[in-house]
């Protein structure tokens, strides 16, 4: 084994020799186990960062924030000296590493689509397609909304498994949109075709289902964005190669999607095209990595979310063709044990419940017979860091391992920090995205349809530039040229089809298949897109030239933004003395970069910048008041495992385990009110007979109930308090407060919209208290969800306090009014 291939895991507990694992060791696939906090994440992206020392691309699945930090950058040497490892691995690693962050429904990062249906079915044949087909049936059964267990849900599957063979023995692309339109003149027929499958209404129904699959919001994870594409996204696509030297990791972040349905098809189809390249790119060495953290969700035991069937066939075949599969989770018992079977690789972490230690007791005992009581006896003692590493195929005996330091930071990311991250990278994907930033049509339709009441300002024939739905500037509008049609981007493959993926091999420079030359007549202030560069590689002709931006025009648009809370686009162009259509050119970069965003005003449509930390689009362009938390993550679980449930006696009931907490904050409003309140007898005998006080009580936004806060029993609301106003017991001089930005909250934005009005505020609380009713102002309170996982897959939400750490019910934003 040569050093060259070789991983660098950590060092060995006791003598401290360096662990190495050759790099084809992937190929049998490996898991990392072990309960928050002990490590297992840091392991896996050692994993990544070693197979990017090696020349191996990676796509790393993201549900939390954890993996995106990849992209922070390498720790100062001093303090990678100081745990043990040589700063040469981090230089390597910043001359490797390209590390870009999809966001899959949002223009945060580089956006992501996937359309449901694979236009590549149509390169499969035989089995390959047959098997393809069946799983993007299921996929869109499962996004649907239909159970793929239940009657119906079978049905449907037939009925979308057979349309989608009739498309293809047509000759046909099927798209999402292919298939809707297939179903819906079927229906003409009446689905005569499908009713020995599923009822005809229920076929209908399925069909309207689909098409609203095509509006709305969640249009943005279908059509908003990349294509999934594996050659894309592992940098082999010369239409968004990777740079010169460098080895891709894709990063796919999937907390920009909110309902864990859209998460499961999201992996279901990214799974998909993971298998059809595979068959497509087969190699005997490794050639690609592909890494699911916290996978319990997409392959539980019981439940068939719609990634399931495809990961498990993509685990049981994916050594075959070179593609190494890594997989962590905290809860061995929430995986199907016929997945976990597929690993050869094993990182064991601290493992403390029995029903744990239970469950890979029998994958212990097939990979280390001798030893399987030694090491399940050490699990519950193992310290963060320290793992058991079995590799029967490549370690004689089970090792006990120290992971080493990080090279890259160990950061949690939201989507501001991502958002900085891709700017200047979106431009290079620009070839393969509709309209990237622009992924509601409705914004592309607002920004080009001209006012009613405002005649149009006058333009240069030649211009492309749309009107505005804005009032006009009197104003011409700029004439500079708009950038050429051949820069937008089919998304169709580049003639002559895509390069072989280079497998890993020893000795040799990472894959350069895919990496465009620069036109020889580019510059440095003129260089062509990504666009360009494939159509010079691929020989159709010279580069077109892109339109570059105005010099310092974005610059003054971005300091006119910082300055103002929101402008139109002719405020900013009266601002800056900038032509309006070099403004909203101006405008459509910084959006595209994440820096500025938009919002309807009436008639008018405003921009602000996400960096002044405002929501001016919800009327929060200000900071607000926010008490200071007590409780902090960590401390959050530690609450949580006192409120898992357990089986009674073990037999009844289900147990869980403990999954995430999220910090999230709720609305109240804090009324200030002056009271006259009546002394005592005995006190009104040597002084006034009424106290004048001052103060301030707490309401719930909504149903105006009155917050009530006790160490006993942290935060509840009452409709019927008790005594005067200035005798409840709430925050005051419980906690501080501090004045924070909105856009650094996590908060339900119906909770803000749908709050009841100050008014109404008043009117309850001197309907309730003998007191006179002052200043109504909004205060942000910091809670913890804390979510558990049965048995069975299901989800159960608590709510504490996060000042206590006490349950909590709080209600809905649409509840009690």
């Amino acid at each position: 084994m040569s050093d060259e291939r070789a991983l660098w895991l950590g060092r060995v507990e006791g003598d401290g020799r360096r662990l190495e694992l050759p790099a084809d060791a992937l190929l049998r696939h490996a898991m990392a186990l072990g309960a928050s906090g002990s490590g297992k994440t840091v392991f896996c992206k050692v994993v990544v960062e070693e197979a990017v020392r090696h020349g191996l691309p990676a796509i790393v699945v993201d549900p939390q924030g954890d993996l995106c930090s990849l992209a922070a950058g390498t720790l100062d040497d001093a303090e990678l000296e100081a745990h043990g490892v040589d700063p040469a691995l981090a230089a390597e690693l910043r001359e490797r590493a390209e590390v870009v962050v999809f966001t899959p429904g949002s223009t945060q990062g580089v956006p992501l689509c996937a359309d449901p249906v694979d236009p590549g079915l149509a390169s499969l044949v035989g089995a390959a397609r047959t098997q393809a087909v069946s799983r993007t049936a299921s996929v869109v059964v499962g996004l649907l909304g239909f159970d793929l267990d239940s009657d119906d849900g079978a049905g449907l599957g037939a009925v979308i498994d057979r349309a989608l063979h009739e498309l293809l023995e047509g000759d046909a692309r099927p798209t999402l949109a292919v298939l809707t339109e297939h179903l819906f003149a079927a229906e003409r027929e009446g689905f005569s075709a499908y009713t020995r499958y599923l009822d005809a209404k229920k076929i209908k129904l399925a069909g309207q289902r689909l098409a609203r699959l095509d509006v709305g919001a969640r249009r943005l994870l279908f059509h908003g964005g990349v294509p999934i594409d594996v050659d894309v996204l592992l940098g082999r696509d010369p239409r968004a190669p990777v740079a010169e030297g460098r080895t891709r990791v894709a990063v796919v972040y999937l907390n920009t999607l909110h309902q864990q349905e859209d998460k499961d098809f999201l992996l279901a189809a990214l799974v998909d095209r993971l298998y059809s390249w595979m068959l497509t790119h087969p190699s005997a060495e490794p050639q690609a990595l592909f890494y699911v953290d916290e996978v319990a969700p997409f392959v539980p035991p019981v439940r068939k979310p719609a990634c399931k069937e495809g990961l498990s066939l993509l685990f049981k075949q994916a050594r075959k063709y070179g593609l190494c599969c890594l997989m962590a989770t905290q809860n061995p018992g929430d995986v199907d044990y016929r997945a976990m079977a597929q690993f050869g690789t094993w990182a064991l972490g601290r493992l403390t419940t029995r029903q744990d230690l239970k469950k890979i007791e029998p994958t212990v005992k097939s990979l280390a017979p001798d030893a399987c009581d030694a090491i399940l006896g050490k699990l519950p003692a193992l310290k963060p860091g320290e793992m058991v590493l079995l590799s029967p195929d490549r370690l004689e005996a089970p090792v006990e391992l120290r992971t080493r330091w990080l090279a890259t930071r160990h950061e949690t990311w939201g989507e501001e920090r991502i958002a900085e991250h891709a700017d200047g990278l979106r431009e290079r994907f620009a070839a393969l995205t509709d309209a990237v930033g622009e992924a509601n049509g409705e914004e592309a339709a607002d920004e080009g349809a001209p006012s009613s009441s405002e005649p149009s300002p006058p333009s240069e024939p030649s211009s492309s530039e749309p009107s505005s739905s804005e009032p006009s500037s009197s104003e011409p509008s700029s004439s500079e040229p708009p950038p050429s049609e051949s820069l937008r981007g089919s998304g169709d493959s580049v003639p002559g089809g895509r390069p072989q993926a280079g497998a890993l091999r020893a000795g040799s420079d990472p894959p350069d298949a895919g990496r465009a030359e620069p036109s020889p007549s580019s510059s440095a202030d003129r260089a062509p897109g990504p666009a360009a560069r494939a159509a010079v590689s691929s020989g159709d002709g010279p580069a077109p030239v892109t339109e570059a931006p105005e010099p310092g025009g974005d610059e003054l648009v971005r300091s006119a933004l910082l300055e103002r809370e929101s402008a139109t686009a002719q405020e900013l162009v009266a601002a800056t003395g900038r032509g309006e259509g070099a403004v909203r050119r101006a405008l459509k970069r910084l959006a595209d970069a994440g820096e500025a965003r938009a919002f309807r005003d009436g008639r008018s449509k405003r921009h602000w910048a996400v960096a002044t930390g405002g929501r001016p689009d919800l009327g929060m362009p200000n900071p607000v008041e926010v008490l200071v938390a007590h409780v902090t993550e960590r401390s959050a679980e530690a609450i949580a495992n006192g409120h898992a449930r357990n089986r009674v006696l073990g037999l009844i009931g289900e147990s869980e385990r403990f999954e995430r907490a999220e910090r999230v904050h709720r609305l109240v409003y804090q009324l200030d009110f002056e009271e006259r309140v009546e002394r005592p007898v005995l006190s009104r005998l040597f002084g006034p007979s009424h106290d004048e006080r001052l103060g301030s009580v707490y309401l719930h936004p909504h149903n105006l109930g009155v917050l009530l806060f006790t160490n006993e029993d942290g935060i509840r609301f009452t409709d019927v308090p008790r005594g005067p106003a200035s005798e409840i017991r709430d925050f005051d001089g419980v906690t501080e407060r501090e004045a924070r930005a909105p856009a650094e909250l996590a908060f339900d934005e119906a909770d803000w919209t749908a709050r009841a009005s100050e008014e109404a505020v008043r009117e309850s609380f001197a309907k309730r208290f003998e007191a006179a009713p002052g200043r109504v102002a909004p205060l942000f309170v910091p809670l913890f969800h804390l979510l558990f996982r049965s048995e069975t897959g299901s989800l159960r939400r608590i709510t504490i306090d996060a000042i206590l750490g006490k349950p909590v019910r709080w209600l809905p934003p649409d509840a009690g009014r």
